[in-house]
């Protein structure tokens, strides 16, 4: 008897070998796009507590230097896209036009501080400003067409007149 059934199933193998390829092939691909679709660790946490503008007065039209205190899981590819608003009416001064996101050469001590300059605007009002950038990261080939997107906290900064 179970060498008989042995034949029956060595026989249906034999014949319907495309159904298994077929739904294994469909398993690991479907592993696949689940596992990618999970993968929403951010490539940074950043502490707004420990990170800080420098200078915290500053000039239009100079450079500034954020200092993000931050916890890198990985590296991965993307664009940064800075704003300045005032924290008041929380209307914005300046949007920049998207960069690449941090490399590993971006860090600097431990690899704990993300160092990010640029130059402030020529033509923009004194007083208060917040600082915020929006990150957008493909880690995966399914984040090329759903990417992870990331608001850093908030880091304010003082900009006095040229006087």
């Amino acid at each position: 008897m179970p060498i008989k059934t042995l034949k029956r199933f060595s026989f249906w193998v034999v014949l319907n070998w495309w159904h298994i390829a077929l739904g294994s092939s469909l398993m690991v691909g479907t592993g696949a796009l689940v596992f990618m679709w999970f993968d929403t660790t951010p490539p940074f946490e950043f502490d707004a507590s420990q990170s800080r503008v420098i200078p915290e007065v500053a000039r239009s039209g100079t450079q500034i230097r954020v200092d993000w205190k931050v916890k890198v899981h990985r590296l991965c590819p993307g664009s940064n896209v800075r704003e300045l608003f005032d924290p008041v009416t929380k209307a914005r001064l300046a949007y920049y036009d998207p960069v690449s996101t941090a490399s590993d050469a971006a860090l600097e001590g431990n690899d704990d501080h993300l160092i990010r300059t640029f130059l402030l605007p020529k033509r923009i009002s004194p007083g208060p400003v917040g600082y915020r950038a929006h990150l957008t990261y493909r880690c995966n080939w399914l984040q090329r067409f759903f990417p992870l997107q990331i608001t850093t906290p908030d880091l304010f900064f003082t900009l006095e007149n040229e006087n």
